[in-house]
Order: structure tokens, then C-alpha cells, then sequence
């Protein structure tokens, strides 16, 4: 039994049923209204300062501001359904509560690294939905590597190449960035670490033991053929490389293990 089932039998009554659907109705409502009135979102944004100043509430609405005002509302119902479809798929796989840690761990993580870093590192790290959003899509991808979309509705894109696209993404922000972006990114994506990097790790030990395990039988086998006689046809004593060599059996003669080229094969059967 994994820890993950060890909490549900104690919390699996925090479970939120449809808790997706109901965020990504809430971002639509807030990406309609920030493209009339874009004050609106930076007023939800989680700025660090103005939750010392007392405006608590930022630390939850962050995670109703998505980052898709810009494209406009076209490309956001898109956006949303894809979300939505994804949030599916991961409560389908699964169920309610692992979905709700899921979510709430990474709402947590998010406001945990914009408050630690600038309480205690004097960087002033804004949020919004956005590291959110690509939490579920790192974990949609790795659930369901094979799904494929549609990127700008024509050229197909598998999830896998999704995810190594955002991993780049994310690995060259880190290397520009240097220890304050790193610790912005891999803090705010810890959910995504919390519930994969050990079976991520587990998998690259066992592909390491895989591949370790072939080299020593690989090894074996070219000492096991280093140690057998050359392969020479007992007739012409023609070598592999200038013959068409083969091992057979001989029951009229009980000559066993013998080579023998294809043209002294044939006369040695009489045929």
C-alpha cells in the first residue's frame, strides 16, 4: 500500500468532487473579464507584498488567473476545454481525493515559494495559474504519454513531446534565471515532483540495472566465443571470411562440431 492510499483511508473526505470543472469555470469568468478590465487579475495575482499588507486572499484567488487574457477568448475556449478534458482524464485515473491533493499541494507550493522567498530570500516572486497549469499537464502527460493533440487545431503534437517541450522551457528559464528561478520553478511544480519523481526514479534505476545486466551477459557471451576454436572448414580450411561457413552435425560419420564450407558440405553428403 503506497502513502498515497495510506491518506486517503484517513482524508479521503476531503475529497472535492468536480473541483477542475469548477476552477476552469472560475478562470473563464476571470479571463472574460480581464480582457475588458486587466486591473481585475492583478488584483487576484498573488503579489508577496500585498499579502504582508493584509491581502490575505491572494494566497488561494492566484490560481484563478490564467494566462491566456492576451490570445483572447477564441483561443481560450480551447484552452479551457483542454483542461477540462485533462482534469478528467487524471480524476478518471485517479479518483476524487488523489486529484484534490493533487491540485490543493500545488495551490500550496505555489504561495509557499512566493511568500519563503520573499520573507526570507528578498525576492519578489508574483503568481498566477501558470505553473499551476503546467502541473496538470506534466502530470496528464506522463499518465497518458500517447495522447495526441491538435496544435493550432492542424499539426498533431503526442503529450511525451509536449512535456520535453515544457521541461526545456522550464530548464533554459532555470539556466537564464540562475538559483532564484530554479527555486521559483521546482518549488512551484513540487506537486509534480511529490507524486512522480519516485516512480521516475525507480523507473531510471531499473533501466540502469537493465542496462548493466545486458553489458555483463554481453561480456560473458564475447569471452565464451573468444575461447571456442576458430571456424575453419575441416575440407579446405577456408576461414569465415572467406567462406560461407557453417556448424553442422554429421550422423553417417559422427563427425559432431565440425565445420564446413556450403561447397564441401555438399560434397561431403555426396550431393
Amino acid at each position: 500500500m503506497s502513502w498515497f492510499d495510506k491518506l486517503e483511508r484517513q482524508f479521503g473526505f476531503i475529497a472535492i468532487p468536480h473541483l477542475i470543472l469548477g476552477i476552469i469555470g472560475l478562470q473563464a469568468v476571470m479571463t472574460l473579464i480581464g480582457i475588458q478590465n486587466p486591473d481585475i487579475q492583478l488584483m487576484l495575482a498573488l503579489n508577496p507584498a500585498a499579502v504582508v499588507d493584509g491581502q490575505w486572499w491572494r494566497l488561494f484567488t492566484y490560481i484563478l488567473v490564467p494566462d491566456v487574457s492576451r490570445w483572447g477568448a477564441f483561443f481560450a475556449i480551447f484552452w479551457f476545454y483542454f483542461l477540462w478534458m485533462m482534469g478528467k482524464a487524471l480524476e478518471s485515473h485517479w479518483g476524487g481525493f488523489r486529484l484534490t491533493l493533487y491540485v490543493l499541494s500545488g495551490i500550496f507550493f505555489g504561495a509557499f515559494v512566493s511568500m519563503a522567498g520573499f520573507l526570507f530570500l528578498h525576492l519578489n516572486i508574483w503568481q498566477d495559474g501558470t505553473y499551476w497549469t503546467l502541473s496538470m499537464q506534466l502530470a496528464f502527460a506522463y499518465l497518458y504519454p500517447e495522447f495526441q493533440i491538435l496544435v493550432f487545431f492542424i499539426l498533431p503534437l503526442k503529450m511525451r513531446w509536449l512535456a520535453w517541450g515544457i521541461v526545456a522551457f522550464l530548464a533554459y528559464k532555470m539556466v537564464l534565471g540562475g538559483l532564484p528561478r530554479a527555486f521559483e520553478i521546482l518549488g512551484s511544480l513540487a506537486n509534480f515532483l511529490i507524486f512522480f519523481a519516485p516512480e521516475i526514479l525507480g523507473h531510471w534505476r531499473n533501466l540502469n540495472a537493465t542496462r548493466k545486466a545486458r553489458s555483463t551477459m554481453k561480456a560473458s557471451v564475447d569471452k565464451a566465443l573468444s575461447k571456442m576454436p576458430p571456424k575453419v572448414c575441416v575440407a579446405c580450411r577456408k576461414g569465415v571470411d572467406q567462406a560461407d561457413i557453417r556448424i553442422c552435425h554429421c550422423d553417417r560419420c559422427g563427425h559432431e562440431g565440425r565445420f564446413w564450407c556450403t561447397d564441401d558440405l555438399r560434397g561431403h553428403l555426396g550431393t
